[in-house]
């Protein structure tokens, strides 16, 4: 017996140790309810758990995410449905205006009401907001996506016919609004300040609408409007032209359209006053143009004899009629549409043959009169064309100029071009008569317009445009250019068919969806530009019986691009309840998954406990009885 070392105690101590701190791991696992309290307790899996416990409170995260995502559309929905609901009326107030038994004094007063409902849109478009984010931002998405034959088109007229077209433009108006707007661009500190948007979608179906330039303006009525940059797009009518695949006509309709609605772009940066006027009644006698003349310069540029307004000028001057067989056709025709020429005929009048109610036709005929006027030249040429557009343009911008700085000499667009043309012994008036009536005068120069644009053979008409080669070449561009212009697209890269990213993404609300970086846990949701400029009704009047007209293609093209864009946040909405259901079913099973790594399984851990626990109990008492064997050696020494 040895009294220096108890190594029955010290087992039974050793023994008890072990079995108090499983007891007290089993004791804190019943405790906390988890299983891995400490990395000790299971390390590989600590780590798996934790992975999937970032994966469920990221998905949580995600399907809230999901939901505000669905608030914005709702929002957005509701939001459209008023415009719908506007656009409705406004379409029913043009089909009344429409009406022959209507003065035009009546269609002024249903106008005020479309002009009401036009800035009711843009209220809705400007303060429609979620978490103060913007929901209709004034550069939003297009309605509609362009197919990949619409890609490959938009960028041959982003990548030659729109700079072929400006270079075009700036070289043969030089002396005008050509040298003008490159002085700006060159000066320009506001980044794409002169840049548009291109986009090709459905305006009104085929063969109505080509095109059309949508631009923005700072307006006071009265009071000069300004232009605001980087708000120009141009939107092509992909009914018309849907792809690179054209025929020579279709070629030359596509280059002249382009062209027009450039001219237009152009006029809204150097003549913002002029040309903002649908909501601008009160500076009518202040530079306001009429329809007529935006409509018919733009077709001096684009060309008057390609999209069908003219052909009947066209059969009268390929007749093989005497001269003054054709002039006294061309005098009819302006006059009520008949004429009679050798074996070409059209004997059945038509109504609206005026400049206010054909502003492409007519209006086109009154716009090269009077420029041809204004040149004081005799002979109708295209270098006489521009040398009388260049004084006329130069007149309006002068005017402008005045009334932006204040001048008290300022004249309406009536007289600024009477100032032109004094020379002539005609005022604007006169013109204007004697094109609506088949004027002599006016009828000479229209049938030496129509004979400088004959080419004498070939498929096509002379595209009779100031910026072709010629009055009589069929093709409005010449040889492409590529370089940047002062004006350029800005959503077309160059260097795919592929709308630009960093374009797209300013206009887009990606929502994080997943819990994850990658591309397929993010939603975009489109934003959509609504403003009457962009649904194409920022001049959208009902003034005149033939504006009357328009407005209900165009209200119809608004109808159809707000259903569109209903149609897809409602579409939105169905994916991202969805998208809710599925994340709500992967983190409920991953929280499964995940108990029963980190989880402690009751039943298990207290059979576990009691057994520990009866350990316990019967280690100390074998400890006590291991310290009592010591006592022995007493008896020894007695």
């Amino acid at each position: 017996m040895v009294v220096q070392h108890n190594i029955t105690a010290m087992n039974s101590n050793r023994q008890l140790g072990i079995t108090t701190n499983v007891q007290a791991k089993s004791s804190e696992k019943l405790s906390s309810g988890y299983r891995i309290n400490r990395a000790a307790d299971d390390a590989a899996g600590l780590a798996i758990s934790e992975k999937m416990r970032r994966q469920i409170r990221g998905l949580t995260q995600a399907s809230a995410n999901a939901q505000d995502g669905i608030s914005f559309v709702q929002i957005a929905d509701g939001a459209l449905n008023e415009v719908h609901e506007m656009l409705q009326r406004g379409s029913q107030l043009a089909v009344k205006a429409a009406n022959g038994t209507l003065t035009d004094t009546d269609r002024e007063y249903i106008n005020a009401e479309v002009s009401k409902l036009k800035e009711e849109i843009n209220a809705i478009a400007g303060k429609t907001t979620f978490n103060e984010i913007q929901i209709f931002p004034s550069n939003g998405s297009s309605a509609t996506e362009m197919s990949a034959a619409q890609k490959t088109l938009a960028a041959k007229i982003a990548n030659e016919y729109v700079p072929t077209a400006v270079s075009q433009i700036v070289s043969k108006l030089s002396g005008s609004l050509g040298g003008k707007l490159s002085e700006l661009a060159a000066n320009s500190t506001v980044e794409d300040a002169y840049g548009m948007k291109l986009d090709i979608s459905n305006i009104d179906g085929p063969s109505n609408t080509l095109a059309y330039m949508q631009s923005s303006f700072y307006y006071n009525n009265p009071g000069y409007d300004e232009y605001v940059a980087g708000q120009l797009l141009m939107k092509i009518d992909s009914a018309d032209f849907s792809s690179v695949n054209l025929t020579a006509k279709q070629q030359q309709e596509l280059e002249s359209t382009i062209a027009h609605e450039l001219m237009h772009g152009v006029m809204d940066i150097l003549l913002p006053e002029g040309m903002f006027t649908s909501e601008d009644p009160a500076d009518d006698n202040k530079g306001n143009l009429p329809k007529w003349f935006k409509e018919g310069t733009a077709q001096l540029v684009g060309g008057g004899f390609t999209t069908g307004w003219n052909n009947y000028i066209i059969d009268i001057v390929k007749s093989s009629s005497e001269e003054a067989d054709k002039l006294a056709a061309v005098r009819s025709y302006l006059k009520n549409g008949t004429f009679h020429v050798d074996g070409k005929r059209q004997l059945k009048p038509k109504e609206g043959m005026t400049v206010e109610d054909r502003p492409y036709g007519h209006g086109y005929l009154a716009c090269a009169y009077l420029c041809q006027l204004a040149s004081g030249q005799t002979d109708v040429s295209q270098g006489s064309l521009i040398n009388g557009a260049d004084k006329i343009f130069n007149a309006l911008m002068a005017n402008e100029q005045n009334y932006k700085n204040g001048s008290a000499n300022i004249k309406s667009f009536e007289g600024v071009i009477n100032s032109v043309i004094q020379g002539s012994g005609k005022q604007l008036s006169d013109v204007i008569s004697e094109v609506n009536t088949g004027g002599v005068d006016a009828a000479g120069v229209v049938l030496k317009l129509a004979n400088a644009c004959n080419p004498g053979s070939g498929e096509l008409f002379g595209a009779g445009s100031l910026i072709a080669s010629s009055l009589s070449s069929s093709s409005v561009l010449g040889s492409t250019v590529s370089s940047r212009q002062a004006m350029y697209v800005t959503n077309i890269d160059a260097a795919s068919t592929e709308e630009s990213t960093e374009d797209s993404d300013e206009t887009i609300l990606y929502l994080q969806v997943g819990a994850d970086s990658t591309e397929e846990n993010r939603i975009g949701l489109k934003r959509f530009a609504l403003s009457a400029s962009a649904l194409g009704i920022q001049e959208t009047n009902t003034r005149t019986a033939q504006d009357s007209r328009e407005a209900i293609g165009q209200f119809k093209g608004a109808l159809s691009n707000v259903s569109a864009m209903r149609s897809y946040y409602g579409a939105m909405q169905n994916r991202l309840e969805h998208t809710i259901r599925n994340l709500n079913n992967v983190v409920e099973n991953t929280t499964a998954s995940e108990s029963q790594i980190r989880d402690t399984d009751m039943a298990d851990e207290m059979v576990r406990f009691s057994n520990n626990n009866i350990l316990a109990q019967a280690g100390q008492s074998m400890l006590a009885q291991a310290n009592q064997t010591n006592q022995g050696v007493l008896a020894l020494l007695q």
